[in-house]
């Protein structure tokens, strides 16, 4: 082929040229073509108005601006990018090679674990474990779509349903209602009733009776039993996924966690979970979590205030079982309705299932954990220590909110009597909950232990031997001695009791304590919480948006120093914003100053503080034993803040050691219907020590040299010569209280108003109690009497703490 035939078209210019253009004759006529194609472009653009080319010169100077260095001439050739180069110097590689090498798991960020069971446990601290328990990411299990793989075109278009009928349940729930009647103590308790009834109605015929008080333990089971199906169970998951997700950001719980449970279920022993009562939702929240993970949906005791229309009948279906809020009537022991409850919760151990109730009895309504009650955890210790089951374990939850769909009890904590539940009730406050915004809620499952090692251990501790707990026999009754009734009613820690050991009343109460002392310390904090402590503590009187986010960054960094989680996450000031819109404008205002400053005031008016004392009781557990130490300082130095004199003549004030041990461990026994701060198998003294340290490290106390003397020392000997280790007297039996520094003094003041609120409280209730000392009063009365006396001096500013102290007394007398 010939030179002459081969063309080249260029595609950028859409100019055509042959070989002839690379040769130098080529060359010019190329050169010619190519300023002929200038001069016409000269002319075309000289035709051009000046305002067209104006325009097009703009618009592509605006062209170049925007794409930058991706505009290039046709003509100009790309630039070659050179890749970037290191001076490798002698300093450089010597760094290289004595810098440690970093390792993929350096990489991975740790969460703070809260929940380690107490150290009494070290086979469930050590054993009930995971390996990834701090590396593991938190769920949203309101986020369905991420935990299906692959989904197919049904579940992208209903996720939840898909999701729904997923979940596997291989487990079965038996009817347990005939087993519960003709079992030994329930048989034993109509034995019981019917020969009272003789006695005291000697016309009676035996035969009637007997048959009317078995009608009456039947309809006590029938009423009392739950009936779960699986259909239930799913239809029921299926619409919380709906209600949970309008009026919930998010509900957060920690895989490891749930892992660990899921592999104790494996090992065939009935599990017991205990949450902290403080929600209506707590009763199908841990529930619905243990559905949605595969495991055994657990038997809840619920009040029989909830057994009304539609809504019994659907806890009920899946795993609610009801019982009395009060077990005995008309002040006389109902033998029969105790008997049936027990034998129910025997049986269903005895199957392994699963039990959940609220250790606390009933709803806390002002925010912080209420002292335990032992009564259905003494029927888990009783069937254990009768043999009927090996072992059980206990799994102690925390759940935190951001705001509670019931609000803050406010009608309750000024005195007024609790509304019954209803049916129109209920649905008036669901189509209120549908028209809210809950925020996020975080469910927190500490280390889990085992009954029969706290059992064991508080053997130990406590040097009693395992045949003082153990059912005790009892004499015939009324001529009636069946073999079964001395083991089966006599029982020293169940609820038929009749001869009760002070051990065994004692083991029931410190298994409640630990429970309820675990729960409290795996307490994540949201943002709700820490913003309305600092507003009742610190900020009284409002504060700027960038006051409280400062004071918001100091206090979370103090609370994880403590080895506190937080719910949250992000810049101060938004988290600010954002709580402070969950508090609500009926709890804290919102103004701007003169500058434009966003500023926030408290409502710390009735009822609207109520609300505030709510949220802000959890971080109180926090701090609590911190302001205990400076409550008992200022009392062994015999000194307040208001002694504090101005900076010029400040000093140091001085506590002796012993003292201050004294007046702590009798605080610590003042409030332990408040605050669980120790449990009996630690030493007051190691948890006092723990919390000055604490202070000490926060420069709140100080401890003043180690002042070394010689006995001989006055005899001109040197004190460093060498001697017997009792020639030489240590003495540091003082603390120091930092008072010279305005910075510790606003520390002092932080930690005293932790428990002034409470202080006062005690103070006002005793104070009344004094005046009441020569009359008799019921307790509603008395309650009624209390709270009207405290609105009194609250409105005549007698009290500190003014309408603050409300929310610290008692509803009712424990």
């Amino acid at each position: 082929m010939s030179s002459a035939n081969i063309h080249t078209h260029n595609y950028l210019t859409g100019d055509t040229w042959d070989n002839e253009c690379f040769t130098s004759k080529g060359q010019r006529k190329y050169s010619d073509k190519h300023m002929n194609r200038t001069n016409r472009q000269k002319s075309q653009n000289n035709r051009l108005s000046n305002t067209d080319a104006k325009i097009i010169e703009q618009g592509k100077q605006r062209w170049q601006e925007k794409c930058n260095s991706l505009v290039t001439s046709r003509t100009q050739k790309k630039k070659e990018t050179k890749p970037q180069t290191v001076n490798l110097n002698v300093d450089f590689l010597a760094n290289f090679k004595i810098a440690p090498v970093v390792k993929a798991d350096q990489l991975v960020s740790y969460r703070t674990f809260m929940g380690f069971t107490c150290p009494c446990f070290p086979e469930s601290r050590k054993n009930i474990t995971s390996e990834n328990i701090l590396q593991d990411s938190l769920q949203n299990v309101l986020n369905i779509r991420s935990e299906l793989r692959h989904p197919n075109r049904f579940e992208l278009l209903f996720p939840y349903l898909a999701y729904s009928l997923q979940r596997k349940s291989p487990y079965v729930y038996p009817d347990l209602s005939l087993s519960v009647l003709i079992s030994s103590r329930v048989q034993d308790a109509v034995q019981q009733n019917v020969q009272k009834t003789i006695e005291s109605e000697p016309n009676a015929k035996m035969e009637k009776v007997l048959k009317i008080e078995k009608q009456r333990s039947k309809k006590i089971i029938d009423r009392m039993k739950a009936c779960i199906s699986y259909w239930s169970v799913s239809l029921f998951g299926y619409s919380l996924f709906k209600f949970l997700g309008l009026i919930l950001r998010s509900l957060q719980v920690h895989r490891s966690q749930l892992n660990i449970i899921k592999d104790l279920e494996k090992k065939g022993h009935p599990i017991i979970f205990c949450p902290l009562h403080k929600s209506h939702l707590d009763y199908i929240i841990v529930t619905w979590i243990l559905w949605i993970h595969d495991m055994r949906v657990p038997y809840v005791a619920a009040g029989d205030n909830l057994n009304i229309p539609i809504i019994g009948p659907i806890l009920r279906a899946v795993g609610g079982f009801y019982i009395r809020r009060r077990l005995d009537t008309n002040g006389k022991r109902d033998l029969i309705y105790r008997s049936v409850l027990q034998s129910y919760m025997q049986e269903l151990l005895q199957e392994g299932q699963s039990l959940e109730f609220f250790i606390e009895g009933g709803r806390s309504r002002s925010g912080k954990a209420l002292y335990p009650k032992g009564g259905l955890l003494s029927v888990i210790v009783d069937t254990f220590l009768q043999s009927c089951i090996q072992d059980a374990y206990i799994v102690p939850i925390s759940i935190s909110y951001e705001k509670l769909v019931e609000g803050h009890f406010i009608d309750e904590q000024m005195g007024l009597p609790k509304q019954k539940e209803s049916v129109w009730g209920t649905l008036r406050a669901l189509l209120h909950v549908f028209c809210g915004d809950y925020g996020n809620i975080r469910v927190e499952f500490p280390q889990p232990f085992s009954l029969k090692e706290f059992i064991e251990s508080y053997n130990i501790d406590n040097n009693i031997a395992m045949p003082n707990l153990l059912p005790a026999l009892t004499p015939p009754v009324n001529g009636v001695s069946p073999s079964s009734m001395s083991s089966s009613l006599s029982s020293s820690t169940s609820l038929c009791m009749f001869n009760v050991s002070k051990e065994a009343r004692d083991l029931v109460q410190s298994l409640a304590e630990h429970i309820v002392y675990s729960s409290v310390c795996s307490t994540v904090l949201m943002s709700t919480n820490i913003l309305a402590f600092l507003l009742l503590t610190k900020y009284r009187q409002g504060a700027t948006l960038k006051e409280l986010a400062d004071s918001f960054k100091e206090l979370t960094d103090l609370v994880k120093s403590r080895n506190r989680d937080i719910g949250f996450s992000g810049k101060s000031e938004d988290i600010v914003l954002y709580a402070a819109a969950m508090l609500g404008t009926n709890v804290l205002k919102r103004n701007f100053t003169e500058i434009g400053d966003v500023y926030f005031k408290p409502a710390i008016s009735l009822p609207s503080v109520f609300s505030l004392s709510y949220s802000s009781a959890p971080v109180t557990n926090v701090f609590a034993m911190e302001s205990v130490i400076i409550g008992a300082c200022f009392y062994a130095g015999n000194f307040g803040l208001s002694d504090v004199g101005n900076s010029m003549q400040r000093t140091d004030m001085s506590v002796k050691r012993e003292e201050l041990f004294a007046a702590a461990q009798v605080l610590c026994q003042l409030f332990k219907y408040e605050y669980i701060l120790s449990l009996g198998c630690m030493q007051i003294d190691d948890i006092i020590t723990d919390a000055l340290d604490l202070l000490v490290m926060d420069e709140v106390l100080r401890i003043p040299a180690l002042e070394v003397t010689n006995r001989s020392s006055k005899k001109g000997i040197d004190i460093f010569s060498l001697g017997d280790e009792d020639d030489f007297l240590q003495t540091n039996n003082t603390l120091m209280v930092n008072t010279s520094q305005d910075e510790c003094i606003e520390k002092l003041k932080f930690y005293q108003q932790v428990l002034m609120p409470v202080c006062e409280a005690y103070l006002v209730t005793a104070n009344h109690v004094k005046t009441l000392m020569d009359s008799d009063m019921e307790e509603e009365k008395f309650m009624t009497s209390l709270h009207n006396n405290t609105k009194e001096r609250a409105q005549r500013n007698l009290t500190k703490c003014s309408k603050y102290i409300l929310c610290k007394l008692p509803n009712k007398i424990t």
